[in-house]
């Protein structure tokens, strides 16, 4: 064997969503790969050649992948790709059959069929080149298959990234499964777990919860390491608000997935706003902009709020950021019972450097905590769409009298700039034995 770099250690990543592919999970790896100490490593990439979605691609990203990174893109198999851009009824028909089927036998995911492209692309690689360590991120968790399989075969050092959860109650509600293929995939989970040298998540609340599900791992190997915002990504836009002399409507801005029951309270807010108060109601403009739009309309119109919710199904990230700019709100939903409390959708952290305030609903724990800290946030707990409307009546009497001042903690909100959380990802793979 010989080393790529004899004077440097070697990181092998092992990633399903890598550029091209523009889906939200590619900036934290990709983020890492351009703010790591080039003097010290180099990296190679394993990742399939093609996204299924092309909407979901943007090859401008490509040029933030840095020169010391080598990328090896393998063939893969995606049952989702299948009828993904067909809008007949029969292919849509067909879609959800795949989709059913896909829920309950495909373990991990759907992306398991990459497995053996990867698998062999890595064999061949660990071959001819010594890498120190070897770093999966999730999901989709068939990731850390590879990266564990890669592990055993050459005894190296394994640091696993978990973005979402995988096996907790959440994780089940949105991913059906039989018994025997559940009893499945919680071995699979325990051996990846148990083979880690490192475990990282993204909440201290999500490190807590996985020593909490497996009380014999040692927790001095699971740290967490937050999302972030990269500087560079807001390059071209203006983030002061213009003041005009004409008074505008107060507009909230809700960027990516919307899951159901995680809006209720308000849009119920909403509701209770325009029966006692249409004045300041019809000072109001929404704005959703991602994922699972048909929900929103059909809970706009349950609660008669169509007439100042708009809805955009997607925009590509630049525009969603430029949307966000200029808007006077931004806005977080995780209320209901879905999500825990450690949960911290990623869009927190862009809405954190643009220094805008932030709406959310949210239980209290680390999301309430990261926006109370930031100076930033406008928190009200799930299940209390009286205080919504309330706190909305309020925000909407300060914009139009210009009297809504904030005061954001500068220091605190550069904690999360993509450069600094790279030092600490680079301080894990430092300490990985």
């Amino acid at each position: 064997m010989t080393n790529i770099a004899a004077d440097k250690k070697q990181l092998l990543i092992v990633t399903y969503i890598f550029p091209p592919s523009s889906y939200v999970g590619v900036y934290r790896t990709l983020k890492y790969c351009k703010y790591i100490n080039k003097d010290r490593w180099d990296l190679t990439v394993i990742a399939p050649k093609s996204v299924p979605e092309k909407k979901f691609i943007n090859y401008k990203l490509l040029d933030e992948v840095p020169t010391n990174c080598k990328v090896h893109r393998t063939t893969d198999i995606s049952p989702y790709s299948l009828f993904s851009s067909s809008n007949s009824k029969l292919g849509r028909f067909l879609k959800k059959i795949i989709n059913k089927v896909c829920s309950y036998i495909c373990i991990p995911d759907s992306h398991i069929f990459w497995f053996p492209f990867a698998l062999v692309k890595g064999i061949a690689l660990c071959r001819k080149n010594k890498y120190d360590i070897i770093y999966s991120s999730s999901p989709p968790h068939s990731t850390h298959i590879v990266s564990l399989y890669l592990a055993k075969l050459f005894n190296i050092k394994l640091v696993v990234d978990f973005r979402d959860p995988w096996g907790d109650e959440v994780f089940y509600k949105y991913n059906k499964r039989t018994r025997f293929t559940k009893w499945f995939e919680t071995r699979q989970l325990n051996n990846v777990i148990k083979y880690s040298n490192k475990i990282i998540t993204i909440s201290k609340g999500e490190a807590i919860e996985l020593l909490n599900r497996f009380p014999n791992l040692n927790s001095e190997i699971v740290t967490h390491i937050e999302n972030g915002f990269d500087p560079d990504d807001f390059a071209e836009l203006n983030t002061e608000r213009k003041v005009n002399s004409q008074k505008r409507k107060l507009t909230f801005t809700y960027i990516g997935s919307i899951y159901e029951g995680t809006t209720e309270e308000f849009f119920k807010g909403l509701h209770i706003l325009k029966n006692t108060n249409n004045e300041i109601y019809n000072e109001l403009t929404i704005n959703f902009i991602g994922s699972n739009t048909q929900y929103i309309n059909t809970i706009s119109n349950k609660y008669d709020l169509s007439d100042i919710v708009e809805v955009t199904e997607y925009l590509p990230h630049a525009e969603c950021l430029a949307k966000l700019s200029s808007s006077d709100m931004n806005l977080i939903l995780l209320g209901g019972n879905s999500f825990p409390a450690s949960e911290i959708p990623a869009k927190t952290y862009e809405y954190l450097f643009l220094k805008k305030p932030i709406f959310a609903v949210a239980k209290k724990g680390d999301l309430t905590e990261i926006l109370l800290n930031s100076g930033l946030g406008i928190v009200i707990e799930p299940n209390n769409p009286d205080l919504v409307a309330q706190k909305i009546a309020e925000l909407v009497h300060k914009n139009l009298n210009n009297t809504h001042v904030i005061t954001p903690n500068h220091k605190y909100i550069e904690n999360f700039n993509r450069a600094s959380l790279t030092k600490k990802f680079t301080n894990v793979l430092d300490n990985t034995t």
